[in-house]
């Protein structure tokens, strides 16, 4: 029988799960619970991108207008997502790229501090230690049982803190942060907060605008399903007007063949575009989104969210520890478990020979179904642990 899920009052259409399922050819191969890591690409993405590389194979350069229309109507897209300015919408290569661009060209000032999780991703980490030789203050928020708290995050923002940088779901854990608790913290100080959005955005909600976010950085080849190499970053004007551009080149000037000084940058997140763009990555991620959108998201989050329950309760009765936080509220379509007998690397190669696909981490198991995958996956899962 195929499983439905019902959309928002505002779309009355419904996930039809077993059309859904024709798109992915990864479903007649594997049972694909890695979405965390890297989510599998669409029929519709993979012909997105088949076209614009045949047609430059057939054409040059001639059909160039009709890559960059695309392009801008995929900027449009992901601004609608996260209810956005189109302007304030750039691309980059992934969510490392992204959150360079943002560390180093900071006007950081002597005095200033930043928020950092104690726990967060390394590309959450490394890129804005070099502040340091600014005179910035890093401030960690510990970790509480794969927690980041809200009410440890307050005391640590003041009006030195000049950003708050926190994944809005942490990959180690699965924890959903409260993005309208920390966009209160960040407004009370005139504090910028930045935003990771790739473990999220493509399965859950996220608004930028009504809960403050100044900074959204997200790579396309986790849960949004686009192909490697391509991302965006969101920033706002306030932020914009901080973050001075270290990359210069002929696309983000509004000279281009010009020996003008001083250089007049291009307005909006386009002045971190500083060459020619990777118009498959690009394209193919606006197919992604295509398909995404015929749905939208709050049947993605609702699936996903009733997929993580049913994966939980399936593993307690299974004698899993489920080592992912339990609030309704913090939970993401990441969730670790453990075994009370078999440790994690033997777990995972267990499910493996099955044809079902997790990760290890730490002295758990990663486990990570998409809007895609189904609850009888899920019980072939139960079936086949150790």
């Amino acid at each position: 029988m195929s499983e439905t899920a019902t959309t928002s009052a505002r779309r009355s259409r419904q996930l039809d799960i077993d059309a859904l399922r024709r798109e992915f050819p990864i479903v007649n191969e594997l049972v694909y619970l890695n979405s965390a890591a890297t989510g599998p690409i669409s029929l519709p993405c993979q012909r997105a991108m088949n076209r614009q590389t045949d047609e430059r194979l057939r054409f040059g350069n001639l059909k160039l207008k009709d890559w960059e229309q695309g392009a801008e109507e995929v900027r449009a897209k992901l601004a609608q997502l996260i209810n956005v300015e189109t302007t304030g919408v750039g691309f980059v290569k992934n969510t490392s790229d992204a959150i360079s661009i943002i560390a180093t060209g900071l006007d950081w000032r002597p005095g200033d501090n930043i928020v950092l999780a104690q726990s967060d991703f390394p590309s959450n980490f490394h890129a804005w230690l070099r502040a340091r030789e600014h005179g910035v203050e890093i401030r960690f928020v510990a970790d509480r049982g794969g927690r980041t708290c809200i009410d440890d995050i307050r005391p640590l923002v003041d009006k030195k803190t000049r950003l708050v940088s926190l994944s809005f779901v942490r990959f180690d854990t699965g924890f959903r942060i409260d993005l309208a608790a920390l966009g209160e913290i960040c407004r009370a100080t005139n504090t910028l907060l930045m935003v990771d959005v790739i473990q999220g955005l493509g399965a859950l909600r996220v608004d930028a605008s009504a809960n403050g976010i100044s900074i959204l950085v997200c790579g396309s080849h986790k849960w949004m399903m686009g192909p490697m190499g391509i991302g965006f970053l969101y920033i706002n004007n306030d932020a914009l007007s901080q973050v001075r551009v270290n990359q210069l080149g002929w696309k983000n000037v509004v000279d281009a063949f010009g020996l003008s000084s001083p250089v007049e940058m291009v307005p909006g997140a386009r002045r971190f575009e500083s060459g020619t763009e990777n118009w498959t990555g690009i394209l193919g991620l606006g197919a992604a989104l295509k398909l995404y959108n015929d749905f939208g998201t709050d049947v993605a989050q609702t699936r996903v969210l009733m997929l993580n329950d049913y994966l939980r309760n399936g593993l307690k009765r299974a004698a899993y520890e489920v080592l992912s936080p339990g609030d309704v509220n913090e939970r993401s379509g990441v969730l670790i478990c453990r075994s009370t007998s078999h440790d994690a690397a033997t777990v995972t190669k267990r499910l493996a020979n099955e044809n079902i696909i997790v990760v290890p981490r730490g002295a758990g198991v990663r486990i990570a179904p998409h809007y895609f995958n189904t609850t009888a996956e899920l019980d072939q899962l139960f079936a086949a642990l150790p």
